[in-house]
Order: structure tokens, then C-alpha cells, then sequence
């Protein structure tokens, strides 16, 4: 009983902490690092380049 009192409150926190802006997920991110194709997001383009691309590896050296 505990345990589905502890999961409904990490669900409930999670859920209040996205819809405040508590927390931000960075998609382009998140697909890169999972492999998955994307597409960047305009806003963050230096955050966004694929593993091995020059322009990741140029950003990274800064």
C-alpha cells in the first residue's frame, strides 16, 4: 500500500513540476542521445547537433 501511495506522489510531483516549468525536457537532447532522428529545435541549435558533426565537436572545443 505504501508503495502505491509513494508512486502516486512521484506522479503527482512530476506532473505539478512540468506544468509549472519545475522541470524542462530537452527532446532534440534526448533523441540524440537515444539515437533516434530529430529535428532541432530553432531556439537551442547549439544544444542540438548530432554526435560526430563537426559543428558539435567546434561548440564543444569552445
Amino acid at each position: 500500500m505504501l508503495r502505491w501511495l509513494m508512486l502516486g506522489l512521484l506522479l503527482f510531483g512530476l506532473g505539478t513540476g512540468f506544468n509549472r516549468g519545475w522541470l524542462q525536457l530537452h527532446w532534440g537532447l534526448v533523441m540524440r542521445d537515444l539515437g533516434f532522428p530529430f529535428v532541432c529545435d530553432p531556439e537551442e541549435p547549439t544544444q542540438c547537433y548530432p554526435k560526430g558533426s563537426p559543428y558539435a565537436e567546434e561548440i564543444q572545443a569552445r
